[in-house]
């Protein structure tokens, strides 16, 4: 059970590492003025949009199973030098990882995603991201003696309600031996909590849309449009065969996928996390 709450808080700051990378891969294209570009070429806006989603998602996943893997190293030093600490559970902690921790960081991913091509704003996106976090801690103060532990169980997004709800009738060493299954209010809330997931990404494409055909219609500036003084002379092309084998998605992978860490590690978000990550470490 301690093992589950520690995945659960884990999950909870990987929250704004997610946001980051999420938020920065829905935003950069129209920060640096590269969406025409990419638009100018037959691209689908679900391939797009699913594209940005999954790498965003899965430099934050990649962030936070690294802290998971830590906990798990910490745990089996520590077991084997402290005859009272439990002996470490793989069930235990593939159970937070794929039932806590992943569903988790899909839901915030495909929130800020949503907050983000809707506001086009890191700052709105983050105040969004914050509500929900307000609304997490709502729902584990909510008090079970007047309204049961169902209702904390299905308005508590990260589970931990839903955990407490299912384990509330535990004893003491139920507490130190035992997991909670994928069952009662904890089954319940997750698949709450993962259809709100899907539901969130596909409100993504007509957000998207929509956003789109208001920066096109140029209400920004009322100003006509000058003609051009001459025609642009057209240059033909030669025909070059594309080639796209593995070895070409590979480098276009490293290629995107060195790029994407650059500009995350670089940016101001990025250090202040780290280093309100290095004083909470410190506590």
């Amino acid at each position: 059970y301690a093992v589950l709450l520690s995945f659960a808080g884990l999950s909870a700051l990987g929250m704004f590492v997610v946001m980051i990378s999420v938020a920065q891969a829905a935003l950069k294209d129209f920060k640096f003025g590269t969406a025409p570009l990419i638009f100018s070429r037959p691209v689908r806006t679900s391939s797009y949009l699913f594209g940005r989603l999954s790498g965003g998602v899965f430099i934050g996943v990649l962030a936070v199973l690294g802290g998971a893997i830590a906990m798990a190293v910490t745990h089996l030093i520590l077991a084997q030098t402290n005859p009272q600490m439990a002996p470490f559970s793989f069930a235990a902690w593939s159970f937070g990882v794929v039932v806590l921790v992943i569903p988790n960081l899909l839901l915030i991913g495909a929130l800020v995603n949503l907050l983000a091509l809707a506001s086009r704003s890191i700052g709105i996106t983050f105040l969004g991201l914050l509500v929900l976090i307000i609304g997490q801690d709502l729902a584990e103060i909510i008090p079970v003696a007047t309204f049961g532990y169902r209702l904390p169980a299905l308005l508590d997004p990260l589970g931990i309600a839903a955990m407490n709800s299912v384990t509330h009738s535990w004893t003491v060493s139920d507490y130190a031996l035992n997991f909670p299954g994928l069952s009662g209010d904890l089954l319940l809330n997750r698949v709450v909590w993962g259809l709100l997931t899907i539901g969130f990404c596909l409100l993504s494409a007509p957000v998207f849309a929509f956003r789109s055909r208001r920066a096109d219609t140029g209400k920004k500036s009322k100003r006509p449009r000058r003609k051009p003084k001459s025609e642009a002379k057209v240059i033909s092309m030669p025909d070059v065969q594309a080639e796209f084998g593995i070895r070409t998605w590979l480098g276009q992978f490293w290629s995107i996928f060195k790029l994407e860490l650059r500009l995350m590690y670089s940016s101001l978000a990025w250090r202040i996390l780290v280093v309100l990550g290095i004083i909470l470490a410190g506590y």
